[in-house]
């Protein structure tokens, strides 16, 4: 793995965590959402659909349960990555990698040429340097 793509693995690593902490904020506002409405037709609803909508709430609030436990283990890193000190930091961290990856692109390119050296001649025919 070259150094660039290390660079490249924790930035999208920040962009992910970023992403995936938005999303399962709103996943776990709609099964907060959607446990409410389940607790509504409990209170409210036919006494046959009770069972069902009980399995439907337990289900909601595992996933609910899910998101909220993935989204409070990215929170702290979430919280960080919104402060002045670390969007300076990610904007140079991309500039790094940029600058990075040209002078990869530079040394991976790079051709050497051999050059003849003049009054050596006698080590062609010493060694058969040249044949």
């Amino acid at each position: 793995m070259t150094f660039s793509e290390n660079i490249s693995n924790f930035l999208d690593f920040c962009r992910e965590t970023s992403v995936n902490y938005r999303a399962y904020e709103e996943i776990e506002k709609k099964c907060w959402d959607a446990t409410q409405d389940c607790l509504h037709q409990l209170e409210f609803g036919e006494y046959k659909d009770r069972r069902k909508t009980a399995t439907l709430l337990a289900n909601i609030r595992k996933y609910r349960r899910y998101y909220k436990e993935n989204r409070e283990i990215m929170e702290e890193l979430y919280n960080f990555m919104q402060t002045p000190e670390f969007i300076k930091f990610h904007k140079l961290a991309t500039e790094v990698l940029g600058k990075t990856r040209k002078v990869e692109s530079k040394k991976s390119n790079k051709q050497y040429n051999i050059k003849r050296l003049k009054g050596l001649d006698f080590l062609e025919k010493t060694f058969n340097v040249g044949d």
